[in-house]
């Protein structure tokens, strides 16, 4: 009865901190939301994406120009469907996908240590872990790799204690959906795949025909994968250069070893893992790390332990966690980009697991039985003590550092709102923010606008009617023929400009 009660309450507070003040927190809209949410506004309404795709495993957004993946665009769907397209339903969709994923990790925390305390604890860990508190709460893909790498790893240790095969299958059919939840998904699932068939089948935990089927069910997962690239080959092949520092540019970089290894241990750097988090503020608020510096000492006690497991016990579901845990950075080490933990965020599971084994050894150590549950209690206090400043400043001096960062584009909420409602019919914005059709279709579905949009250049300013009402921020560009009407501050809570409704000057 007294586990019932504290897995309510922590459910309970996991709710009220997760979904309070969604419409704030993080300020606006990234544009990757809007490219995310306008899709799954067209899903919900015509089954199709922006250029005509029906149900596709991929989404192409921002004006033809961007490849991204569907899977969060599914998501979305009911809650756009039943509250309409707003900020809030779109991102209720994330805290939706966190909560899967904290109840599937307390599944894993249990098989694991057998131990409902500590399966409780495991959920808590991972609700305190500030990026996964922050990507639950934008309408953003990279934290969706998480449901399924703990998934996975729940079938491994299922199958570890059952040794039922059927697990295996399961894990793979995980990790073929899993493949469609992120970008770098699309390596990161099937070499989990490999090394988990590589030492089942080493350590002789599985037959071939078991290894075969799971290879079967994997593919067929990614059929529709394939069959995408190939009716649109030269989109995906731009995404990958673009992302890739082995074709970014079109030139082969000059060291390629070195460069891997570089970028393969950014990953480890700990003043990313447990001081300032990931360099975008879309990911971090610069003043806490990706991990609680807290859980440092039961992570390094648990790879001890996995250790020992793997080498005394030949225990195959510690030999993976170690391998996963060692390999995590493989496919993001191929990327152009470094210190961007966030597209490394499946390693929450793998580190949080890591620590429960930690914590385990902890409240098991002769000296420590008889008072297990204080130990227990303490070392939670002590995390929940270090994560209260991440999460006051998360709702207080967060989002009036992030106002001022181009990442979340200013208050495009209000201006579009403004324009639409002084132009029924329709309007005109400015061609310098190339998100702007995105952002333009994205408030017109959301606000049930009738009326059509259309981007123009100062250039094109002398073929427009008058009367015609006009959005930019460069309102110089349009003087001549046009009259200021309204402004509206960039950022509401300290602007760093100004946009503009302008109107069209009738003949003088």
């Amino acid at each position: 009865m007294a586990f019932t009660i504290a897995l309510l309450a922590s459910l309970a507070v996991y709710l009220a901190l997760y979904i309070s003040r969604l419409d704030q927190v993080p300020p606006y809209l990234n544009q990757d939301e809007a490219g995310f949410g306008l899709a799954s506004y067209l899903l919900a309404t015509t089954g199709r994406d922006q250029i005509g795709n029906f149900l596709p495993p991929y989404i192409v957004y921002f004006d033809h120009r961007e490849l991204g993946n569907a899977m969060i665009c599914y998501l979305g769907i009911p809650f756009v469907a039943a509250l309409g397209l707003s900020s809030t339903s779109l991102r209720l969709a994330m805290v939706l996908a966190g909560l899967i994923s904290l109840i599937l990790f307390g599944s894993l925390s249990w098989q694991i240590t057998r131990n409902r305390w500590l399966s409780l604890a495991g959920m808590a860990m991972m609700a305190l872990t500030p990026l996964f508190f922050i990507q639950s709460r934008i309408y953003l893909d990279p934290i969706l790799t998480v449901p399924f790498i703990t998934g996975w790893l729940l079938c491994l240790a299922l199958f570890e204690r059952s040794r039922n095969s059927r697990y295996i299958l399961i894990a793979s059919l995980v990790l073929g959906i899993g493949a469609y939840s992120y970008s770098t998904a699309r390596m990161l699932m099937p070499m989990y795949l490999v090394l988990t068939l590589a030492i089942l089948l080493v350590s002789r935990g599985c037959s071939g025909r078991t290894a075969l089927s799971a290879i079967g069910i994997f593919v067929l997962c990614l059929l529709p994968m394939i069959g995408f690239v190939i009716q649109n080959g030269d989109l995906y092949t731009a995404r990958i250069r673009d992302i890739s520092w082995l074709t970014r540019g079109g030139v082969a970089p000059q060291a390629p070893v070195s460069t891997f290894l570089a970028h393969y241990l950014a990953h480890f750097d700990p003043v990313d893992l447990f001081i300032s988090g990931d360099r975008s503020p879309i990911h971090s608020t610069g003043q806490a790390g990706v991990f609680l510096r807290g859980t440092v000492p039961l992570a390094l006690l648990g790879l001890v332990t996995l250790a020992g497991s793997a080498i005394r016990q030949r225990s195959r579901l510690a030999m993976l966690l170690l391998a996963a845990f060692v390999l995590f950075p493989v496919p993001n080490a191929l990327l152009a980009e470094v210190h961007r933990p966030v597209r490394a965020a499946h390693l929450i599971p793998l580190y949080l697991v890591v620590c429960i084994v930690g914590l385990e050894a902890v409240v098991g150590a002769r000296f420590v039985r008889s008072r297990a549950n204080v130990v227990l209690v303490g070392v939670m206090m002590v995390l929940a003590v270090e994560s209260t400043p991440f999460f006051v400043d998360y709702f207080t001096g967060y989002p009036l550092r992030a106002v001022a960062n181009d990442y979340f584009n200013g208050n495009k909420p209000q201006a579009f709102q403004a324009i639409m409602e002084k132009s029924p019919q329709g309007f005109y914005y400015d061609k310098e923010d190339s998100m702007d059709s995105t952002f333009a279709l994205f408030f017109q579905a959301a606000h049930g606008y009738s009326g059509s949009s259309r981007a123009i250049e100062p250039s094109q300013s002398a073929e427009l009617s008058p009367g015609t009402w006009l959005l930019t921020r460069r309102p110089e560009k349009y003087s001549g023929l046009f009259d200021e009407v309204m402004s509206i501050p960039e950022a509401a809570e300290g602007p760093r400009g100004e946009y503009v409704l302008m109107r069209r000057r009738g003949p003088s």
